[in-house]
């Protein structure tokens, strides 16, 4: 997350506890209408909708929880 001034921001968050966002302001964005929000996921090019070409070649990789949980402590 990047702030008003530029600056990276960091958040910790522990896995199975809810996200604490009571301390953003939701209102301009829902303050946008469905087509605005299509419009403006369509001008970004790394948000495009897959093809059915990409869908069709897509592959599936599950996470290695257990691999993961060694690794980590």
């Amino acid at each position: 997350m990047v702030n008003d001034m530029g600056k990276i921001m960091t958040r910790e968050h522990k896995p199975g506890t809810p996200f604490d966002d009571s301390h953003i302001d939701y209102s301009e964005a829902d303050a946008l209408t469905e087509e605005q929000i299509e419009n403006a996921a369509k001008s970004d090019p790394d948000a495009q909708p897959l093809t059915e070409e990409h869908i069709k070649n897509l592959k599936i990789r599950r996470p290695n929880i257990e691999g993961e949980n060694l690794k980590n402590g």
